[in-house]
C-alpha cells in the first residue's frame, strides 16, 4: 500500500497536534505515522482515538535503512522531528534516495541553508521536492511578502516597483497567558549559538550556485536595530528574532534562479512587544539568552532551566488547551512602492498599502493547518500545468513562496483553513 502522506515525529508535541488536525480535518487524505518508539505510536493512537486501521512505521534518524524502508511507502513525508540541525539531514537524504517528497516545519536558518547547499542539485536531478519552513515559520511572512508584491501591482497599475515591505507580528493571548514547548526554545538557543556558520554556508552557496546578483530599489529601508515605539500600533516593536527574514531572503535567491526575476524589495521583520512592561521583560529575556547561547556552559544552563530564563513561557509541558484556544496572531505588512512614469520625476509618487495575515495560535494550531494545507496543494498540483502554463518546480530544495509561486489556489486553501491574507488599506 502506498500512503500519500507519511508523518514522521508524530509523537512529539507539535507532531501530535498535526495528527490531531489530520484526525479532524484530514478525512480526504490517506496517511500513516512513523516514529522511533512503537509503544509511543500505540499510545498516540489511543490518546487521540485515531482509527485502528492507521498504519505505523518504526523509523529513526540514526538508522538509514529504517528511513529508506519507511519512506519508500509514501509519496510525501511530513517531518516534525526537531531540532532539525541534529535530526534533519538523514531524513532529507533518505527522502531524496527513496524519491519521496519532503516537507518540514523547520524554523532553523542554518539547517535550511545547509540543505540547499548540499542537496539542491541532487534533489533537482532526482525530481524530489524538499520544502522547508512550511508552518508558522515562515509561511505568513514568506507567502505574505509574495502576496503583498502581487496585490500592490494589481491595485496600482502605474506602479513600476515595490521598494520596501515590513512585517510586524502581534501575538494576542487570553486570560491563561501564552506558552510554548521546550523544543522551540532548544532550536532557538542552538541557532543563536551558530550564527557564524550561517554566514559561511551562504558564502559557499554563492560559490557553488553563483546566483544572480539581486537588485534592490532605492531608497533603502531604514531598519530598526533595537526596541522602538511605533505610533501605528501605539506599542513598542523590535526586530523579530525568528527565521522570517532569512527565509524571505532565501526565497528571493531561489526565485531569481528559477524565474529569472532579479529585482526584489527590501524586507524587514519585526515583533510587536506591547507596553513598557512587556518591552522591559522582552529586553531582559532576549539579552540574557543571546549572551549565554554562544557558550557551551551557557546553553547547558538555558536548556536545563527554560522556564526560569523565559518567565515560564517555555517548558517541557508546552501550552495548555486553554492557552491554545485563547491565542491568535496577526502579521501586519506595510508595503511602499513608487508609481508614475519612471522617467518623469514630476509624475512619480510613493504609494503605501497595508496587508494583514491572521490566524489562530501560531505554533501549535496554525502550524498544523498550514502544514497540511500546503501538503494537500502539493499532492494535488505537483506535475500539473498551473498559472500561465507554468508549474511547481520538479525538484530541489525550496522555501514556500518559490515552490508555490505559480499555484493559483494556495491562498484560498489557506483561507479555508483559517489563515487569511487580506488587503486592509491602500493609498491611490
Amino acid at each position: 500500500i502506498a500512503y500519500p502522506d507519511l508523518h514522521l515525529g508524530a509523537t512529539g508535541f507539535t507532531g501530535k497536534e498535526v495528527c490531531r488536525y489530520l484526525r479532524d480535518e484530514g478525512q480526504d487524505m490517506r496517511w500513516a505515522i512513523a516514529g522511533r518508539s512503537e509503544s509511543k505510536l500505540t499510545a498516540l493512537i489511543e490518546e487521540l482515538r485515531l482509527s485502528e486501521d492507521i498504519a505505523t512505521f518504526i523509523a529513526s534518524a540514526d538508522d538509514h535503512c529504517s528511513l529508506l524502508a519507511t519512506f519508500s511507502q509514501g509519496t510525501l513525508l511530513l517531518n516534525c522531528t526537531g531540532p532539525y540541525r541534529f535530526l534533519g539531514e538523514p531524513v532529507v537524504k533518505a527522502c531524496i534516495e527513496s524519491r519521496t517528497h519532503y516537507m518540514d516545519i523547520c524554523g532553523e536558518p542554518q539547517f535550511m541553508e545547509n540543505m540547499f547547499l548540499k542537496y539542491h542539485a541532487v534533489a533537482a536531478e532526482a525530481g524530489v521536492l524538499v520544502l522547508h519552513a512550511c508552518a508558522f515559520d515562515s509561511v505568513p511572512a514568506d507567502l505574505g511578502v509574495l502576496f503583498c508584491m502581487r496585490k500592490f501591482k494589481e491595485l496600482h497599475e502605474d506602479t513600476h516597483e515595490v521598494y520596501s515591505i515590513e512585517s510586524y507580528l502581534s501575538i494576542h493571548s487570553g486570560p491563561s497567558g501564552i506558552a510554548a514547548h521546550y523544543t522551540t526554545f532548544e532550536c532557538a538557543v542552538h541557532g543563536m549559538a551558530d550564527v557564524n556558520s550561517l554566514r559561511r554556508i551562504r558564502r559557499e552557496i554563492n560559490e557553488k550556485y553563483d546566483p544572480p546578483t539581486l537588485n534592490t530599489p532605492e531608497p533603502r529601508l531604514r531598519r530598526k536595530n533595537g526596541i522602538e515605539f511605533d505610533e501605528r500600533f501605539d506599542k513598542y516593536v523590535m526586530p523579530f528574532m525568528g527565521a522570517d527574514a532569512s527565509v524571505v531572503k532565501s526565497s528571493f535567491r531561489s526565485l531569481s534562479l528559477e524565474t529569472g526575476v532579479r529585482k526584489f524589495p527590501h524586507y524587514a521583520a519585526y515583533a510587536v512587544v506591547g507596553d513598557w512592561g512587556n518591552m522591559l521583560t522582552t529586553a531582559i529575556v532576549g539579552g540574557v539568552v543571546t549572551s549565554l547561547a554562544p557558550y557551551s556552559f551557557g546553553r547547558s544552563v538555558l536548556l536545563q532551566y527554560p522556564e526560569i530564563f523565559t518567565y515560564g513561557i517555555f517548558s517541557h509541558d508546552g501550552p495548555s488547551r486553554e492557552q491554545l484556544e485563547e491565542t491568535s496572531f496577526t502579521m501586519d505588512f506595510f508595503v511602499t512602492g513608487r508609481g508614475g512614469d519612471s522617467d518623469n520625476e514630476s509624475t512619480r509618487s510613493d504609494k503605501i498599502m497595508r496587508v494583514a495575515v491572521s490566524g489562530p495560535e501560531p505554533g501549535y494550531v496554525a502550524t498544523p493547518r498550514i502544514f497540511i494545507t500546503l501538503a494537500r496543494v502539493l499532492l494535488k498540483e505537483y506535475g500539473k500545468e498551473l498559472s500561465g502554463g507554468c508549474s511547481m518546480p520538479r525538484g530541489g530544495v525550496f522555501t514556500p513562496s518559490t515552490a508555490y509561486y505559480f499555484s493559483p489556489n494556495v491562498y484560498d486553501s489557506l483561507a479555508a483553513a483559517g489563515i487569511k491574507f487580506e488587503v486592509c488599506s491602500h493609498a491611490t
